[in-house]
């Protein structure tokens, strides 16, 4: 979910201003030459870290790639996404250990969920998805999760 601060600024003035001392513990997305501040709320952040979960234990199987939760920040075709859970492929180099990183990742979850206070606005595809054994995630119901507690 974003919400929109709606300050047109180019890449350079970007970079700046998520260094700035006010803004380091926020996380912003730039995109359209926008910037879009990224709010959370435990529900999305639950979903996000259960589907960064099963890609980790996929990836501690199948040692190919790093995955990363939603403060990593990847610049794409000049701007700035934070998706809330991404992978990135060993042989595009070391994870950036500051910033965001220079190549996009090969895979991008957002979890988008539903809110009447903040629209989110439209999302573009900018990544090939993995198989399609990832493609969906089977929430058990709520008597099955309270079962297994």
């Amino acid at each position: 979910m974003t919400l929109a601060v709606s300050i047109p600024m180019a890449e350079e003035a970007f970079d700046r201003f998520v260094e700035l001392p006010e803004n380091r513990d926020r996380l912003f997305e730039f995109i359209g030459g926008e910037i879009l501040e990224v709010p959370s709320n435990p529900t999305s952040s639950n979903i996000g870290s259960t589907i960064l979960g099963e890609l980790y234990v996929y990836l501690k199987q199948n040692d190919i790639g790093y995955v990363t939760g939603e403060a990593g920040g990847y610049r794409v075709s000049g701007e700035r996404y934070a998706p809330d859970v991404a992978f990135i492929r060993y042989e595009k180099g070391p994870l950036a250990t500051s910033g965001y990183h220079p190549l996009p990742p090969d895979l991008a979850v957002e979890v988008d969920f539903p809110s009447t206070a903040i629209p989110s606005p439209p999302r573009r595809t900018i990544l090939r998805p993995l198989p399609r054994r990832w493609a969906g995630w089977n929430r058990p119901a709520a008597a099955d999760r309270s079962s297994t507690r």
